[in-house]
């Protein structure tokens, strides 16, 4: 006897994977990190990611997601795809996707609480920027450009309220 939800999940499935895979971008897949075809280049090693950032004098934004994660999949199909993030990202910052899951000292070291996590680290090592959880792309793109500002203007983290620093 099969569970009466199981009709129910395999809809909900199937209509993931039609959302995902039937509009452009054309996805690829890089290790457990799925980006678009056209997006900027992802690192998946945080150690080489930094040493670009350092290189290019950008700071780094480290998204912290898991395989199981539901809205980690989501952010990755609708905000990393979004062209106009994906720009501001090339432009900005050295990016790298770590799986929480396997780089879990990271998760700790960074006081990871909830997947996905965005950390926008500028080149100084000060944590500039922290989304938790699903962000949408238009509000992720407000946010990034709020980032990138304080790693240009050290002053205005000190004028910020203590729960956004």
């Amino acid at each position: 006897m099969s569970h009466p939800l199981r009709p129910l999940l395999a809809a909900s499935l199937l209509s993931l994977a039609l959302a995902v895979t039937s509009g452009p971008p054309v996805w690829a897949q890089t290790d457990d990190f799925a980006v678009a075809s056209d997006a900027p280049a992802w690192h998946n090693d945080v150690s080489r990611a930094w040493q670009d950032a350092l290189e290019q004098d950008r700071p780094l934004l480290m998204y912290i997601t898991s395989p199981s994660c539901g809205f980690c999949r989501k952010m990755t199909a609708t905000t990393y795809a979004d062209r106009q993030v994906a720009s501001l990202v090339s432009e900005t910052v050295v990016a790298v996707a770590v799986d929480g899951q396997r780089q879990q000292a990271l998760v700790r070291r960074h006081l990871v609480r909830a997947f996905p996590t965005t950390l926008v680290i500028a080149p100084d090592g000060r944590e500039i920027g922290r989304f938790e959880g699903y962000v949408a792309p238009r509000d992720f793109r407000r946010r990034l450009a709020a980032a990138i500002d304080l790693s240009i203007d050290p002053q205005r983290v000190a004028s910020r309220p203590t729960h956004l620093r």
